[in-house]
This record gives C-alpha cells, structure tokens and sequence, in this order.
C-alpha cells in the first residue's frame, strides 16, 4: 500500500464518527450488489445506515454531493460492483477481478433506491492491498504511475491483438520525434512510436509554427504538453513520438496535406496515443508528469479499509474537455 494510505489510517482514527464505525466495510467488499446496464440493482434494504455528522471525516467524505436539506436524515450504504459501472473498466481482459467497490449513499422512497449522481465515484478496498496489477484501483499519487501504465500496455499487447492496435503500412513522408536526441528524424521499417493527441491553442495557430523536417534539431523550450509527451515516452521505454507541429512540415502545404491525409494511419499504427486532455492549449502540460500538479483527492481510512475517490471517470472528464471538441 502506499505510504499516503498509510499515514491515513495512522491519523482518521479519532475523525471518524462512532456510526461510521460500525459500517462493516469488509462485508460491503465481498458482498456488493450487482447492476443491471449500468442500474442500480435494488436488491433489498442494506442493513448498514449512515446519519451526518459534521465533525466525521468520513461522512463529510460521503455526503458532499447531497443538499443540506437531506443531512438529517437516515441513508443506506450501499456497494456495488466497480466494474459494471464503467465503461473503461468493462475493457477485454484475463479474468478481472475486483479488488473494488463503489460505495453509494441513499434512501429507500417509492421510486425504489434514490441517489445523488455525482461525478466522483467513492471506490473501497483493503488498506493492506498492496497488489500491483495491471487491475489494482489505487488512490491516485501526485505524479503518475508508468510502472502500471506499462502493465498495462503489456496487457493490451497480449490480450487484445488488433483491437487496440492495426497494422498500417509504412506511411511515406512520415517523421518523428527521437525523444533520445530531440531530433526530427524519417520514419524507418520495424520503428514502434505513440502519438500525440492534443490542443494547440487559440494563441498557437499553425501558420505561426516553424517547419520541421527531418534532420531538424528541437530547442528544449518547447511546450509543456510536448514536453510532458515526450517524458512519457521515454518513462513507458519507447524512443518516437508523433507529434503533428513538429513531425508535419507546417510550412510545406504538399506534405502537409499528404500528412493530414494519412492522419487516421498514423494513429492507428500507433502502440498508443497520449490524449492531453487537460487545458486548453499546449502549455498546459500533462497533469503528474512535469510541473502541472495532478488533483489529488482526499483518502478515508475506516476498520482498516480505504476509502477515495479518483474524481469523475475518464470518459466523463474526456467528454467535457477542450480536446473533445477537436479533430484530432
């Protein structure tokens, strides 16, 4: 387990609430409820009820979501199966398991279990879970985890072929970042890269962008979200980034629009594509990777159990961001 859930449960001891106490989170571990197409299965009342209290770090915890008018009532906690309520956790893969659950609070009313959506789903799991899988949920840490993003890299690798990744034929006019020698260089047989998936800027336009070519030399005041890329790049043991300011020749229109037109080739070749999408423009930098702080959200430890959230899903997050209005 890392040292940040530790200290949590050295330290929630005396800001948890006696009711809170009481909650037998092990049984809510191994006894979730299942869900139907992403519904909460009813499936009962829980015999595990939570009423607000001020001064609980975990109630605060759990009840953030819920209008004040609410908090003197009784609710229910409720579990329920992490991997059915998400869509990037539902991916192909060897025999998952749930070393999870989401926890959800509620009332019983004659619509059937009432409650609040919010976007930042409150995940439980052993304090002393130290697993390192490639399905292993950890609060998220301030800079990002590249061990368990290459697991899972190798995952996809073994488990899901061509899925994730086609093979494209080599793509003429097509150059890449050496990440090694910051150097723009031709695209050769057998040369594995990732991509970059990102958002200029309104005060960053094309036209501004200097003409890279092969042999050009890359200054290293570059901008944070290349920057960031092509640390990643490095950290995950690739060499070749495909980045379309510097691996398009801005200032050249027929390799441009050749370039442009092989566009979907180029991500579809590519063992995996970094999406930025954080900020609104380049120099926004990757969150946890350089000097853009990652959000990090609060961690609960209850009867050796941790309790967090990692904020909204992925795909929730992707969807509201200035990348999702993009192209590419």
């Amino acid at each position: 387990m890392s040292n940040q859930a530790s200290v949590a449960i050295a330290g929630d001891g005396k800001s948890i609430c006696e009711n809170c106490r009481q909650i037998d989170f092990q049984d809510l571990l191994q006894n979730p409820r299942q869900v139907r197409f992403t519904h909460l299965d009813e499936g009962g009342p829980s015999p595990y009820t939570i009423v607000y209290s001020n001064s609980c770090k975990l109630c605060r915890f759990m009840f953030r979501e819920v209008p004040s008018k609410w908090m003197n009532e009784a609710f229910e906690m409720r579990s329920y199966l992490f991997s059915k309520m998400s869509s990037w956790a539902r991916e192909i893969s060897p025999n998952p398991k749930d070393n999870c659950v989401l926890l959800k609070v509620g009332f019983q009313h004659s619509g059937g279990f009432f409650n609040w959506p919010d976007d930042d789903r409150v995940l439980c799991k052993p304090a002393k879970d130290a697993s390192e899988g490639p399905y292993c949920a950890q609060p998220v840490q301030k800079i990002w985890d590249c061990v368990k993003a290459r697991l899972w890299l190798d995952t996809c690798a073994r488990f899901h072929g061509s899925l994730c990744k086609e093979e494209v034929p080599q793509i003429p006019g097509m150059n890449m970042i050496d990440c090694e020698r910051l150097v723009i260089v031709k695209v050769t047989k057998d040369m594995p890269w990732l991509a970059l998936s990102y958002v200029w800027g309104k005060s960053f336009q094309a036209e501004d962008a200097a003409g890279y070519r092969a042999g050009s030399s890359i200054s290293s005041a570059i901008f944070k979200t290349i920057s960031d890329a092509i640390t990643v790049t490095l950290q995950l043991g690739y060499r070749y980034l495909w980045v379309d300011e510097y691996c398009i020749d801005q200032t050249d229109e027929q390799h441009r629009d050749e370039q442009i037109k092989r566009m979907d080739q180029i991500y579809r070749g590519a063992d995996l594509t970094i999406v930025a999408a954080a900020g609104d423009n380049k120099a926004h930098g990757l969150p946890g990777v350089g000097s853009t702080e990652r959000e990090v959200r609060e961690v609960v430890c209850v009867n050796e159990m941790v309790i967090f959230s990692n904020g909204p899903s992925p795909d929730d997050q992707a969807e509201r961001s200035k990348w999702y209005t993009r192209a590419w």
